[in-house]
């Protein structure tokens, strides 16, 4: 787990270092910055405990009032929660965009989004985030979150 955290700590840094030079950096770089300091998902979220994306930044990577599920193939939790996720589905008339990791279509998608997963079920409904397999009763309530429900 410490090799996990080195990175994490190393990819803050390397984006605080850009961002910098964005900001005062020679002609043309400070433009560059004021387009790309708030929305820059080459500085990827990694998701593996966060309970919230920031709201400015969920809406920046274009996640804002989305309910995706990032999955794989060869998750057994993915394919447990997915019959749970049908009948939410079914119940709140809220559908779900499944985005299979395992894929190159899958993984282009979360890439674009600025996003760094790791094989484990994860959901994200309007920028909240669950991670791994929950209760029926904990999607519904983030669900109910999202609409003000």
């Amino acid at each position: 787990m410490q090799h996990g955290k080195s990175w994490i700590i190393f990819a803050a840094f390397a984006c605080l270092v850009l961002l910098y030079f964005f900001s005062n950096g020679g002609s043309g770089a400070k433009e560059q910055a004021k387009t790309n300091d708030s929305n820059d998902s080459s500085c990827p979220i990694n998701l593996t405990g966060v309970e919230n994306i920031p709201l400015e930044e969920c809406k920046n990577r274009g996640l804002y009032d989305m309910a995706v599920v990032l999955e794989s193939k060869d998750c057994a939790a993915c394919n447990t929660i997915k019959p749970v996720l049908n009948e939410l589905e079914n119940e709140t008339g809220v559908s779900f965009l499944y985005v299979d990791l395992s894929s190159s279509e899958g993984a282009d998608w979360a890439e674009k989004h600025g996003l760094k997963v790791y094989p484990a079920p994860t959901v994200i409904i309007n920028c909240e985030v669950l991670i791994g397999a929950h209760e029926k009763q904990e999607y519904l309530a983030a669900l109910e979150r999202a609409i003000g429900g």
